[in-house]
């Protein structure tokens, strides 16, 4: 093979495969094919070679990964320690649409776990967000389930003053029907 053959055999600028990655992308088409266990083991794989090159993001997203399995396979306490280190990651980084993912899962687990407390006290860090980036809609449907919290909690007043929240949001928007239907959900919360 003379050195021409070599050059077209081997493209030029093309980066080696990180192994960590490539253990990455494994266990996602595991994770598709709902093989949890060699997703597993391939997740955890690139958290470890994430971590001896301190690849943050990758880091990251290997938790979350790991953590998406510990939910599937119902092991909600486990599923939260990998949440966890992936959303302090995420935070670190800025990365706010993923601490919004994070949040959410995390608020499943617990909610899962019957930790009604924690999953309010999250779901009020969701509605910042939501406020923040000013999104009358995903404010009021979090609204919504804050609401239901309450009522699941025995906290009827504030159950009605949450649904009667969501409901000057649409009425601000002209939204009259839906409004007067979280009205009247705040009236049956209230009835008891």
């Amino acid at each position: 093979m003379n050195d021409n053959e070599k050059k077209e055999c081997q493209p030029e600028n093309v980066q080696p495969i990180d192994p960590a990655q490539s253990d990455f992308e494994s266990g996602k088409k595991f994770l598709q094919e709902a093989s949890y266990g060699q997703a597993a083991n391939a997740f955890h794989n690139a958290l470890l070679g994430f971590e001896q090159t301190n690849n943050e993001q990758g880091i990251a997203n290997a938790n979350d990964k790991l953590g998406d399995i510990c939910r599937e396979r119902q092991e909600f306490e486990k599923a939260l320690r990998y949440y966890q280190g992936s959303q302090e990651i995420c935070e670190h980084l800025k990365d706010t649409p993923s601490v919004l993912a994070l949040l959410k899962k995390k608020a499943f687990c617990h909610r899962s776990l019957g930790q009604l407390s924690e999953t309010l006290s999250l779901s009020f860090q969701l509605l910042d967000i939501y406020t923040d980036w000013q999104n009358p809609a995903l404010s009021v449907e979090i609204l919504s389930d804050i609401a239901g919290l309450f009522t699941e909690m025995g906290e009827r007043e504030k159950a009605a003053d949450t649904y009667k929240t969501a409901a000057a949001i649409h009425r601000n928007y002209g939204h009259t029907i839906i409004a007067q239907e979280l009205l009247d959900k705040a009236d049956t919360v209230l009835a008891g």
